[in-house]
């Protein structure tokens, strides 16, 4: 159902069905014929996709309810569209530990059932341990990050960077390694994301979080250069990227007590940034307590969340150097905008929030623009 509000279109979610404001991965994609889809949790807390056609009507797609055996469990995670409103997927599967770990399959759905990818032309890139992940898809070129192994076994002592993530872009019958590294988005002919580094090497993904030290990246042209610390989360056309100095999602307080004395430590909170091709870097919102720019539209404005004095979330939105709050900018009865994920076909912000209290994802237009 869409209702009208001011500005603002709200389309609904199944119930227990929600998107949180604080991303790993940028959640949602627009489809060239204006569809929108979005990586949700469902009442187990799995993932599933859910999308709005143009009339804005709910659709969840989920993993087949059947388990083989060994497995526990099956999610699934957006990639996007290609050019023709095809959605690309990974199933992600979690197995019990005598059948090897969890397991991920890229794939599509033309017709709404799962159809995977043939990834045989990458095999002799990616080592077949690894895990591949669709990140993201342009017209009909897809963009993988092969993660590392489940299995850390063989990873303590290891200096040698061969257990980091492949970053790989597959394209008809070639399959070509951009560098070692997590895509995030793709823009033109730039592609960002990040590295996690132990020391001097390049780590797996899953091995020492805590302890690993993440360098934005973006790749053009073959070249890949490291933008500094954090994580590029998306990217317009101009190489203009944006996200966070540390990984969003990871952030957390410890406590630690001491003959009666506590001090408390906040390890990986974000701050969201900007980094302009010519090696101009901004910080976007340096007063929040910590803050992640998820999107960057190809005229400049970007869009992210940050989290306010009182601990809520807020949307916001980033142009020429101003940072607005959408609920300061679109003044919607009833609303509280706590994320903003992605940019519509005609500049529309979507994101996520509440209406009277109930979760919604929204649709702005962007007349408020207009005004400075």
């Amino acid at each position: 159902m869409v209702a009208p509000l001011a500005l603002v279109l709200a389309f609904s979610l199944p119930p227990h069905v929600r998107i949180a404001p604080e991303q790993q991965r940028v959640p949602m994609r627009v489809a060239a014929d204006g569809t929108i889809a979005a990586t949700v949790t469902d009442a187990s807390g799995m993932p599933r996709i859910l999308t709005w056609n143009h009339e804005r009507r709910p659709r969840l797609i989920s993993p087949s309810a059947h388990l083989d055996p060994g497995e526990l469990s099956a999610s699934l995670e957006l990639g996007g569209f290609d050019g023709t409103g095809i959605i690309y997927a990974t199933l992600v599967k979690s197995m019990e530990l005598e059948a090897g770990g969890n397991q991920t399959l890229p794939g599509v759905y033309p017709s709404g059932a799962f159809v995977p990818l043939d990834l045989k032309r990458c095999s002799a890139i990616a080592p077949s341990d690894f895990l591949p992940h669709v990140e993201r898809v342009a017209g009909d070129v897809v963009y993988l990050t092969y993660e590392s192994p489940d299995s850390t076994e063989v990873l303590d002592g290891d200096q040698t960077s061969d257990f980091a993530p492949y970053a790989v872009r597959l394209d008809g019958s070639s399959c070509v390694l951009l560098g070692r590294a997590s895509i995030r988005d793709v823009s033109g002919d730039y592609v960002v994301g990040f590295r996690g580094y132990l020391g001097t090497f390049i780590a797996p993904t899953d091995f020492d979080t805590d302890s690993q030290r993440y360098v934005a990246v973006r790749i053009h042209q073959g070249s890949l250069t490291e933008l500094g610390p954090g994580v590029a989360m998306a990217v317009a056309a101009d190489g203009t990227a944006v996200g966070a100095d540390a990984p969003p999602g990871f952030h957390q307080t410890t406590s630690t007590t001491v003959n009666g004395r506590t001090s408390t430590t906040s390890c990986c909170t974000p701050h969201a940034m900007l980094w302009r091709v010519d090696g101009t870097l901004i910080a976007l919102a340096p007063n929040a307590r910590s803050s992640v720019a998820y999107a960057v539209d190809d005229d400049g404005t970007v869009g992210g969340m940050l989290i306010d004095a009182a601990g809520k979330h807020r949307a916001f939105v980033w142009r020429n150097g101003t940072l607005r709050l959408l609920d300061d900018a679109v003044h919607a009865p009833g609303w509280r905008f706590e994320a903003v994920f992605a940019f519509g076909l005609h500049h529309e912000i979507l994101g996520v929030g509440t209406h009277n209290g109930t979760a919604m994802v929204f649709e702005v237009s962007r007349v408020f623009r207009r005004l400075k």
